[in-house]
């Protein structure tokens, strides 16, 4: 069970062959009420957030798996507790670029300083997103896509049932210095990044759960 300032990490994860994409993202526990939400009611809420903004930016031999969670901090490192309920195939097109082609979100907190931005780097992009410029921006549509993703993030979410729930703000993590800084706005980056980790020349990379 999440107190308050306790702080959750979770893995959105989607595949494509051999290759896995793990975006990590870190949230803070803002309130709780009565016992507070399980950690299998956390992951299901955020399986349930991120499955239909995520499908869309995933190309159709692509699949998006589940969401994994598990408590950072305090000490000690929980187990991790996933779900793999909304898993289905990716709807952002047929035929999928390079698989080490992504889009990215940057993500901003109140502070200034590269420790206080984040980044999400979104899997397994589609030919169909690519624009016709000389510079090949992603096509509106899927910067559209991009948007809706960090308006999911943003306002955090409410876990558990009943009376018994957590509530959880996003928040830039670092591990250096133990500290959390919540975000608070988010930019639809309008050009593709890489993550050769993910790409065909890459060691096979299964899913981790």
């Amino acid at each position: 069970m999440a107190s308050v300032n306790d702080i959750y990490e979770s893995l959105t994860v989607c595949t494509q062959g051999v290759q896995s994409s793990i975006n990590v993202q870190h949230w803070r526990c803002s309130a709780t009420a009565g016992l507070g939400a399980t950690d299998a009611q956390i992951a299901t809420q955020l399986d349930a957030l991120m499955f239909p903004v995520m499908k869309p930016l995933i190309n159709a031999m692509a699949t998006y798996r589940g969401v994994g969670v598990r408590r950072l901090l305090p000490a000690p490192l929980g187990s991790m507790v996933s779900t793999i309920a909304n898993l289905g195939v990716g709807t952002g097109g047929a035929s999928p670029l390079p698989r080490q082609i992504t889009g990215i979100l940057t993500w901003r907190t109140a502070l200034a300083g590269r420790r206080f931005r984040g980044r999400f780097y979104t899997p397994f992009v589609a030919v169909s997103q690519l624009g016709a410029t000389p510079d090949v921006p992603p096509i509106p549509g899927f910067i559209t896509a991009l948007t809706a993703l960090g308006n999911a993030v943003l306002p955090g979410f409410t876990a558990g049932v009943g009376g018994n729930t957590n509530t959880f703000v996003p928040v830039v993590f670092s591990r250096k210095f133990t500290i959390s800084t919540q975000i608070t706005a988010f930019t639809s980056q309008p050009f593709f990044a890489t993550q050769r980790k993910r790409g065909s020349y890459g060691r096979p990379n299964p899913p981790p759960f």
